[in-house]
């Protein structure tokens, strides 16, 4: 069965605009951008354009009265690329990883305020707990979450708190600080039915050159798998996976062969 296809005239015409920019004209006008388009409505370009700029996705230079890619656009490709680079810098690092735990692996990122998974790969056991590419978690509760939180400047630390407190159980602000400086002291995280009722996670930050952290990863699995003679090997061997993984990072970010990655 042939899938439909839904087509919003808006998007087709954003999408219309964005293509009028390229190296040969990073800027353009107004006046520019129609005679581009001239199927476009004046009126709707207009609107668009306007809308763009003040959402951080156009650059107007007033002087000129011309308009560039925005800043949110290089942020979102930033982020892409990165994520792409990082999955690929990962991939075998978290591989092994799972075959040593035979639990899930998950990579998570900072973005809006939330946590993200960019990459999992499946636990072999026939009860694993999964966390499918894209999914948002908080980042104030569970090991995934936290280790991320944990190296976050104060202020930005402190939104995220206003943003979840309610889901907090009463936790002072205070209170996440002290927790936070814990984890970075111990320099990883283990959380056990925290976000989920049946989940345990344990979690290490990736470090870049400059000892910024960069992404999480955790092992994720059933809490009655989690006894302590598994959990002293799973913080055991994710530690010395993020510490690999740190160390290729810092390869490739001063100037290393990526072609080796």
């Amino acid at each position: 069965m042939e899938e439909k296809k839904y087509k919003l005239k808006l998007l087709e015409k954003t999408s219309e605009i964005f293509a009028c920019f390229d190296l040969s004209h990073p800027k353009l006008t107004f006046s520019e951008i129609l005679k581009l388009k001239p199927n476009l409505d004046r009126t709707a370009v207009y609107r668009i354009l306007i809308n763009l700029h003040e959402l951080g996705f156009l650059e107007l230079d007033k002087k000129t009265n011309s308009f560039s890619i925005g800043a949110e656009i290089y942020r979102l490709a930033y982020i892409g690329i990165r994520s792409f680079e990082l999955r690929e810098v990962i991939n075998p690092f978290i591989n092994k990883l799972r075959d040593e735990t035979k639990e899930t692996v998950i990579v998570n990122v900072v973005q809006n305020n939330h946590g993200v998974c960019i990459e999992r790969i499946q636990g072999i056991h026939n009860i694993s707990i999964t966390a499918n590419p894209g999914r948002v978690v908080p980042l104030l509760r569970g090991a995934s979450g936290k280790i991320l939180a944990a190296h976050l400047p104060h202020e930005e630390l402190r939104k995220i708190y206003e943003k979840e407190k309610d889901s907090l159980r009463g936790k002072s602000f205070e209170s996440v600080l002290e927790e936070m400086g814990q984890i970075r002291k111990k320099g990883y995280d283990t959380t056990f039915a925290d976000l989920d009722p049946d989940t345990a996670g344990v979690s290490f930050p990736i470090f870049a050159n400059n000892m910024e952290v960069i992404a999480g990863v955790s092992v994720i699995g059933p809490v009655f798998r989690f006894t302590p003679d598994a959990l002293e090997n799973i913080v055991s061997r994710t530690r010395v996976c993020v510490s690999n993984i740190s160390e290729k990072l810092k390869y490739i970010l001063i100037g290393g062969n990526k072609g080796n990655v």
